[in-house]
């Protein structure tokens, strides 16, 4: 704490997290008294970011899930070889006194080249020693973690003494920090949807970028995620309120879970059947429909445009669809990497395979031994021995509407994905319902609004891996790269 202290003692006229009094020296770009050197001044240039996602599910992150995450011999777009900034954002994950020597230091022991990097998990003041996480949920005998393990490369690390070796500190100002709960279900105890919140600075020479990485785990509910976007936009607000622009470049990044789905487009009108119930599920040929489209990549664009983001379509009802108030603010607060997906055939980046609603591999394997099974820990496909047990993901419609819950007495059990979720949203004028499918890309990434002056950005890659499994979301990656303007801020302390 001492030494953090003295470090990064804080001042409120510039940076809210700036130090005041040290001066942090880049390297390789320093002079050979420290100080920066004239030619480097606003030349940042390119910044390679690479960001990933796993949902848990209590399962342990296995470290030859992280390095395949990481690492990928079949996308060197989608590989986090040599990134500037590599971050991993795990939800659910389980601290327990059986595991927890195995989660530390869980992303410096997957990358490749670790002695290259500084990660986050080097922090004195983390909570869990060697692990970046924060304690979202107690509930009954479950303990509810996130974390965000952040590595940077050491090209773009400052040091506050040129003679001394690099540091977290350096690095990350503070250890990760919770933001944005959401306002539901919090009457006892806190919610589990939350945005965990980790400063990285970035030095070369005299230009420094101060990025802020937010995962964001959103509610389901359109009210709630609206009141966790509403103080994301406080926050916000607030630290560039502090940010002094002629000290640094402030870039928030947001991914994660966003938890938008697609819209029952008009299109499954015949294809979906209205239970006694009242609830409404899709038919078999509604399955049809969607796993033809999800099988072409030019299709699967198509199926893209009725998320919820973008769709300003009718939906199965026959009622114009009412983009909810939470995915406006979302689109207001952030340039999202919606706009960057499309058809192959005309050069925009291909649209993955959908990260959710996908069948667990546990499910599937206990309906192929008879037996109900569970998998601790993260699993690749390669690690899968025995065949006869390894279902068949390649059929679209068992990988996103085959999974079954178990019948009572002679009734059959629901098919999980195959249910219309039903939204009731009320706006001045009249009650409304939106239609949803349990399926579609929830997972993914944004730039704040207010860096567009400031820098550029382009989306590598944005991927969905169908070879690892944890729970009924598929892991995602993204690569973004940057470019600064050479006129960019310096910070001063020449």
């Amino acid at each position: 704490w001492k030494s953090r202290f003295q470090a990064t003692t804080l001042h409120m006229a510039g940076d809210g997290f700036k130090p005041a009094a040290r001066t942090c020296h880049g390297s390789p770009m320093a002079s050979v008294d420290g100080s920066p050197t004239s030619s480097t001044r606003g030349q940042f240039g390119e910044l390679k970011v690479w960001l990933g996602l796993i949902k848990l599910d209590d399962k342990f992150p296995s470290q030859m899930a992280l390095q395949d995450l990481l690492y990928s011999a079949n996308s060197p777009s989608g590989s986090a070889e040599d990134a500037d900034v590599i971050a991993i954002f795990l939800t659910d994950l389980c601290i327990d006194t059986c595991r927890v020597d195995a989660v530390r230091h869980v992303l410096k022991k997957a990358l490749r080249r670790p002695e290259d990097y500084i990660v986050n998990e080097d922090d004195d003041e983390l909570v869990v020693k060697y692990i970046p996480a924060q304690l979202v949920q107690v509930c009954d005998d479950k303990v509810r973690y996130v974390s965000m393990s952040v590595a940077v490369h050491k090209r773009n690390a400052a040091r506050c003494d040129p003679e001394s070796a690099f540091d977290s500190i350096g690095c990350f100002p503070l250890p990760g920090r919770l933001l944005c709960k959401s306002p539901r279900k919090n009457l006892h105890s806190p919610t589990f949807k939350a945005i965990l919140a980790q400063d990285v600075w970035l030095k070369r020479g005299d230009t420094t970028i101060s990025l802020l990485l937010l995962g964001a785990n959103l509610d389901t509910d359109c009210k709630a995620k609206l009141a966790q976007l509403e103080a994301l936009q406080r926050f916000l607000n607030h630290r560039t309120h502090l940010q002094d622009p002629s000290k640094s470049i402030f870039v928030p990044i947001l991914w994660g879970d966003f938890n938008n789905r697609l819209v029952a487009f008009d299109a499954l009108q015949p294809h979906v059947h209205r239970k006694p119930s009242g609830k409404y599920e899709l038919l078999e040929s509604g399955v049809e429909l969607l796993t033809g489209m999800m099988s072409d990549p030019c299709r699967r664009a198509e199926l893209l445009q009725r998320d919820s983001l973008v769709y300003r379509g009718k939906d199965f009802a026959g009622q114009t669809f009412l983009t909810p108030k939470c995915d406006i603010k979302l689109l207001d607060l952030f340039d999202l990497h919606m706009a960057r997906l499309g058809n192959p055939e005309v050069g925009a980046l291909p649209v993955p395979m959908p990260s959710y609603k996908r069948s667990p591999l546990e499910v599937m394997m206990s309906k192929a031994l008879g037996c109900q099974m569970r998998l601790e820990e993260v699993v690749c496909q390669r690690q899968v021995l025995v065949p006869a047990v390894m279902p068949d993901f390649a059929d679209l419609g068992d990988a996103y509407f085959g999974w079954q819950e178990a019948g009572v007495g002679n009734q059959e059990g629901k098919f999980l994905q195959r249910v219309i979720r039903v939204e009731d949203i009320a706006d001045d004028n009249e009650d409304r319902k939106n239609y949803y499918l349990q399926c579609g890309w929830p997972d993914g990434v944004g730039v704040h609004k207010s860096c567009a002056a400031l820098c550029t950005w382009d989306l590598l890659s944005y991927e969905t891996v169908d070879s690892i499994f944890a729970f009924d979301h598929l892991p995602f990656r993204c690569t973004l790269r940057f470019e600064f303007a050479p006129d960019m801020p310096n910070d001063g302390n020449t």
